[in-house]
């Protein structure tokens, strides 16, 4: 994606910065583009540079909606501290339109948090993944990210109250978690996922394969 900005292969900092300034929603939203892409040679020094994670995390605040969106999903591969709390507030924020459309970024910024690895984070994603108000999407990411941030002990805690959710995702969402998280429970959780007959069944025989690999 970046190659279309700069000859012969590669976009510098200072033009990806340029590129990110411009006053047209597309530049923006393409300049944060090119930072989905960690494997093109093209873009891959930017993940290093100060400068453009500070301004991936000014760019949580762009006016545009699409600018604001690609911003988060640039955190899913910069590791930016100053990030954490804006994307706290992005999680817990309400939905203030549909709620189809206000999740996508509530989720968008639990994935972020569970990659920043910041421990800064555990309050408010366990907060919302016990918040029945909460799009059931939401709440699902929000365990897979307490999962990834190796939170056990809450988890733990918690077991009964996901392990016997009405809904299967939310069931299916903790396997992920005790999983990633290396938790012996997560053997018996998965058996019971591969045989629960409200689970799809790819995610089934996904949970069957997670189980023999323990």
């Amino acid at each position: 994606m970046c190659r279309q900005y700069a000859e012969p292969d590669v976009i510098d900092e200072q033009q990806w910065l340029d590129l990110s300034r411009q006053p047209d929603v597309e530049s923006r939203w393409r300049a944060l583009l090119c930072l989905q892409y960690d494997d093109d040679p093209a873009c891959a020094h930017l993940f290093t540079s100060g400068l453009v994670a500070e301004r991936v995390v000014e760019l949580l605040d762009d006016p545009e909606p699409k600018v604001r969106h690609q911003a988060i999903m640039a955190l899913w591969r910069i590791r930016v501290p100053a990030s954490v709390p804006k994307l706290v507030e992005i999680l817990q924020r309400e939905a203030d339109g549909p709620v189809s459309l206000t999740a996508l970024p509530r989720v968008a910024a639990a994935h972020a948090l569970a990659f920043q690895q910041n421990p800064d984070a555990l309050p408010a994603l366990r907060y919302v993944a016990l918040d029945e108000r909460a799009p059931l999407g939401v709440r699902e990411e929000c365990l897979r990210a307490l999962g990834d941030l190796g939170d056990a002990g809450w988890l733990r805690e918690q077991w009964g109250r996901f392990a016997d959710a009405e809904q299967w995702q939310l069931r299916w969402a903790l396997g992920q978690a005790a999983r990633e998280a290396q938790m012996p429970e997560a053997a018996l959780l998965l058996e019971r996922l591969q045989a629960d007959p409200e689970v799809p069944s790819d995610l089934r025989k996904r949970a069957r394969q997670w189980r023999r690999n323990l």
